[in-house]
């Protein structure tokens, strides 16, 4: 069964009830068998172009009344991109000679309507080239990142860079055209935004942790470890990342997804990992010693619930149990399931009266599907009575 699913700025088609599985850096898949040398350089640096692109970033420097190379190749190879000085050598002179080309037929007055768009689009091209390079650097634990980070990014970097590729041109698209680029460019910059706001909150709260992690040598017999853990719905994108200790046996995780989704227990429950059944006294850690990084939470015959092991840290001393990330309201156990919950919601949004009405009464009157509070989140968690074994 095929469903659309939310992917980065698009709407992709995807397997019902399956997950979009992540990325780690930026999509570079499209590389054509006749990519040039100046393209293979940049694609081995993680800046998946063309040199239609370059030539846009040559072209915004005439626009923007730049002079040289040494004024393009910061916006093209950003600061956080690491390039060998060989590499960087090819680019600066293949852009000082194309910038050479460009000045014998660039003409500003022509240029009115593309200028400010390209330029623009240039700079959302370099922040995100920037920021995922930033990423996939350093010790930053990508875990912690939102979900799909790298998946909206590459889609940015995506339409940004065809918007460039349009806009190198002496020839002005009709007016119809640029004012659908100048608006498809908000939409871009507005995601971008937001994900880069996601990406600073989620970077904060790993950086809390780490600090709060690190352990003096004479406490080391008081250590303990943690594990960070996502757990989602089957079927919808609904979320929650939590730190719990490594001691958490499964039937304390069962209280833990009760608690973190609003459930009330009122269903059967099992655990699987490779579709064997597990104990409910296992812990975390001795799942880890069996190489088991995911399980999966029956709940009911209709709701399943995804946990994957994502990290791992020591501690100084205990710490509570405590959410970190998360998106979406939870659905109620109730309604039956991820494509009855769906249902519901395009009854909520787009239905007539009647439907509305309808889905008011399974989703209660006040729901949200936007709405995920993560310090109430916390205060259910602390007020649920799970105190794992450490």
């Amino acid at each position: 069964m095929i469903e659309t699913a939310a992917y980065g700025i698009e709407t992709r088609f995807w397997y019902a009830g399956r997950e979009i599985p992540d990325r780690k850096e930026l999509d570079n898949s499209n590389v054509r068998p006749d990519i040039t040398p100046v393209e293979a350089i940049l694609h081995k640096i993680k800046i998946p172009v063309s040199e239609y692109v370059v030539q846009s970033y040559i072209r915004n420097s005439l626009y923007q009344r730049d002079s040289g190379a040494d004024s393009i190749l910061p916006k093209l190879v950003p600061p956080n991109v690491e390039a060998g000085e060989k590499d960087m050598k090819v680019l600066y002179e293949y852009a000082e000679s194309v910038l050479e080309e460009c000045r014998k037929f660039y003409t500003p007055f022509t240029d009115n309507d593309m200028g400010p768009i390209r330029q623009r689009a240039g700079e959302l091209h370099t922040a995100v080239i920037d920021l995922a390079a930033m990423l996939t650097k350093g010790s930053i634990d990508l875990s912690w990142l939102p979900r799909h980070t790298f998946i909206i990014l590459s889609q940015i970097q995506s339409h940004t860079a065809s918007i460039m590729e349009d806009m190198d041109s002496e020839d002005p698209p009709p007016e119809a055209e640029i004012e659908a680029i100048d608006s498809s460019l908000d939409s871009m910059i507005e995601t971008y935004e937001d994900i880069k706001e996601l990406i600073d909150e989620s970077l904060n709260s790993f950086r809390r942790n780490k600090f709060a992690v690190v352990r003096p040598e004479e406490n080391i017999q008081k250590a303990a470890t943690e594990r960070l853990l996502q757990f989602s719905i089957s079927g919808i994108d609904i979320w929650r990342r939590l730190i719990v200790p490594a001691g958490c046996a499964l039937g304390e995780l069962h209280q833990i997804v009760q608690t973190i989704f609003g459930w009330r227990s009122s269903l059967a429950f099992r655990f699987t990992a490779e579709s064997e059944d597990l104990d409910l006294n296992t812990r975390i850690e001795e799942l880890e010693t069996r190489q088991i990084a995911e399980i999966l939470y029956h709940y009911g015959t209709k709701w399943t619930v995804r946990i994957m092991i994502l990290s791992k840290y020591e501690t100084s001393g205990s710490r509570p149990i405590r959410c970190v990330a998360g998106d979406g309201a939870a659905p109620p156990e109730s309604i039956g399931g991820p494509v009855k919950f769906k249902r519901a919601l395009s009854a909520l949004e787009n239905g007539n009266d009647m439907e509305r009405l309808g889905a008011q009464r399974e989703l209660g009157d006040t729901f949200d599907p936007y709405d995920f509070d993560m310090d109430a989140c916390n205060r259910s968690l602390a007020g649920a009575g799970v105190y794992p074994k450490r």
